[in-house]
């Protein structure tokens, strides 16, 4: 008959050690699969993340691009829009695209077609979110008359409409050393003009004209005509409507906005500024006719991009 010896008590503290050595072991590898885990979904969250900021931000950017495409759209931006009000581009869950406009001088975008605007853009993706801005400021136009501030004496201009003279005057000048006179009017229809070159008139733009006159007569009835010849409309006059009159001095500023339009292909152009009341002398001084501001479009100023929040 044989009898198994019993366990001793060595062996059973060898088993002993073996069994919690071979737990430690499954507790040890379990924790460390589960940290891996932990730690992907931790990586792989902070990559989504960091894919959402990205795209965040390449979105805001675009919504520059986007919004001055828009603006270039809507010639009467100025009164289409509102200081300060969002404008909403685009919507869905977790993701908003819009823009808004603001004048930081005084609040009105509607008040001076020259003022600069700041353009905001926030961009919301996925819980990440970017607000930038930048400046906008009209785009100057050139003085479309070639001797418009009169620096060059009667150059560019000539005498219309009947006997009188053209002179160049250094004693009456509203700024620079000269103005351009026409004197010694024998008739109200005279006048003094200056062509222009057809390229630079387009049919339907609106052009601002602004000009100082002085005159022997203390309220002259200035009229200010532009004159365009076209193939298919033949010759036609568009002139200030309700022009806009500032003093200085003896000196009087009249600004309007001319529009003009014609079919067909634009041969000649030229301005004519006349006293229709009567047939005493007329200065005139730092004329200009410019593409109007809405028209010209806006551009960014360069150094103003600014990231006004950075969350995520």
């Amino acid at each position: 008959m044989n009898h198994k010896p019993p366990f001793s008590r060595s062996a059973v503290r060898r088993r002993g050690g073996i069994y919690f050595a071979t737990m430690s072991a499954t507790v040890i590898v379990t924790l460390l699969a589960l940290t891996a885990i932990i730690v992907v979904r931790i990586q792989r969250r902070s990559t989504a993340a960091v894919a959402s900021a990205t795209t965040c931000r390449f979105t805001a950017q675009s919504i520059i691009d986007l919004a001055l495409h828009k603006l270039s759209e809507t010639p009467n931006w100025r009164t289409e829009y509102t200081s300060g009000s969002w404008v909403l581009v685009a919507g869905i869950p977790d993701n908003s695209w819009s823009y808004m406009l603001e004048d930081e001088k005084d609040g009105l975008l509607d008040n001076d077609p020259y003022d600069a605007v700041r353009l905001h853009v926030r961009a919301e993706v996925d819980g990440a979110l970017r607000l930038y801005s930048v400046l906008l400021r009209p785009k100057v136009t050139g003085n479309l008359l070639s001797n418009g501030d009169m620096e060059s004496g009667t150059v560019g201009w000539t005498e219309y409409g009947g006997s009188c003279q053209l002179i160049a005057c250094d004693s009456k000048t509203h700024t620079g050393k000269w103005s351009t006179g026409l004197v010694n009017r024998e008739s109200k229809e005279t006048a003094m003009i200056t062509y222009l070159s057809p390229d630079d008139i387009t049919s339907g733009a609106s052009y601002l004209c602004e000009m100082w006159i002085i005159s022997e007569k203390h309220d002259p009835d200035i009229r200010v005509e532009l004159v365009v010849t076209s193939t298919l409309s033949g010759t036609k006059t568009f002139e200030f409507i309700k022009p806009l009159h500032e003093a200085d001095k003896f000196w009087i500023k009249i600004s309007d906005t001319l529009k003009p339009v014609c079919d067909g292909s634009i041969t000649s152009a030229y301005l004519k500024i006349r006293d229709k009341k009567s047939d005493m002398d007329y200065y005139v001084d730092d004329a200009s006719i410019k593409l109007d501001a809405d028209l010209a479009g806006l551009s960014i100023v360069t150094g103003t991009f600014r990231q006004e929040i950075l969350d995520n």
